[in-house]
């Protein structure tokens, strides 16, 4: 009978110890953890109206903005992992850069009228002249007419 008494004692601070040290709450996870998605945000600082877009991995999927010199555009959402993120001034010429987007991460990238550098190919934007007419969608698909 001692026995099974202190088993049961032993048991019993066994299990309420357990309560105090199994139960902790994980910290609540941002949404962006959750879903494992970033922000990116394209400027352009060239001097010229240029359309842009942000693609993920092997996505064909477009979400052409136009963005006037000295503006931005927003990629909400955008699924962590790498990115290419894309630009052009007459829709047949489109420069590229790529980046690995990591959880919850904000990326900034600013086109120049003439970039160059060890990490970026070099790209540089020509006035889009007579053939082209740029019609001006802020922030809808690229219009490009001929």
């Amino acid at each position: 009978m001692k026995l099974k008494s202190i088993i049961f004692s032993t048991a019993f601070i066994v299990a309420i110890a357990m309560s105090f040290t199994g139960c902790e709450e994980e910290p609540d996870k941002k949404d962006c953890e959750v879903k494992n998605y970033g922000k990116v945000i394209v400027k352009n600082k060239t001097g010229y109206d240029i359309c842009v877009d942000v693609t993920e991995g092997s996505s064909d999927y477009n979400n052409e903005k136009w963005i006037s010199p000295g503006s931005q555009a927003t990629y909400n959402e955008i699924d962590a992992g790498t990115i290419k993120v894309w630009a052009s001034y007459d829709g047949d010429s489109w420069s590229n850069e790529r980046h690995d987007l990591s959880s919850c991460e904000e990326f900034t990238y600013t086109w120049y009228e003439s970039q160059s550098s060890t990490q970026q190919e070099s790209f540089a934007l020509k006035r889009a002249v007579g053939n082209y007419v740029i019609g001006k969608t802020e922030n809808m698909d690229c219009d490009f007419r001929k």
